[in-house]
């Protein structure tokens, strides 16, 4: 990457770790990486392209690529263990859905923002493209069931935006039995059956 472009995309992200991602001004981002406006603006030429990047560098850090590449483990096997990063690993990890549903409300809710619609938009092109990915990669195998892959994807991030609802609005339902429900609808229904 451009070290210029680098280093905007750094002071950008320092200062929405201190500040958060609404003090991510043209200003602000310019001044702390040491450049004018137009400098920033040459790289980045809108404030959405920006933000982005930013939004993107932080949830890509905290998603991995797994065994989706390692043929020797079964497909089915890889993409749950991919996709089941979007979910809470057990039971004590239910609360931190608590900022997930916050974002919702930030985008949608009473209160909503410009800022929180744009933060959920960045956030789900980004997830769309990493679960697009790891989809590429088993259909290029012939790991896929035939369909649309983008209604892949959609199933997939419905389902786990759909788990991680049932898992804060209901005492009936625990993190094995939502992993238990990814497993199965990916294995049934976007996995091919081997051959």
């Amino acid at each position: 990457m451009n070290s210029r472009r680098e280093e905007i995309v750094q002071a950008a992200t320092a200062i929405a770790a201190e500040r958060g991602v609404r003090a991510m001004s043209v200003r602000a981002v310019a001044a702390r990486a040491g450049i004018g406006s137009s400098t920033m603006r040459h790289y980045f030429p809108t404030q959405d392209e920006l933000f982005h990047e930013v939004v993107g560098r932080s949830f890509h850090a905290n998603l991995a690529n797994l065994d989706i590449h390692d043929t020797a483990v079964p497909a089915d096997e890889r993409l749950i263990a991919c996709v089941a990063q979007f979910l809470p690993a057990d039971d004590d990890q239910v609360r931190m859905l608590e900022g997930w549903i916050a974002l919702y409300a930030d985008a949608f809710g009473p209160s909503h923002t410009d800022q929180g619609a744009r933060l959920l938009d960045s956030l789900t092109a980004h997830a769309r493209d990493r679960v697009t990915a790891w989809l590429d990669t088993l259909d290029a195998e012939g790991a896929l069931q035939p369909a649309n892959p983008a209604l892949h994807v959609t199933v997939m991030l419905a389902l786990v935006d759909g788990l991680c609802l049932a898992l804060l609005a209901s005492k009936h339902i625990t993190a094995a039995d939502a992993h238990a429900t990814l497993a199965a609808v990916i294995t049934k229904t976007v996995i091919t059956a081997p051959t």
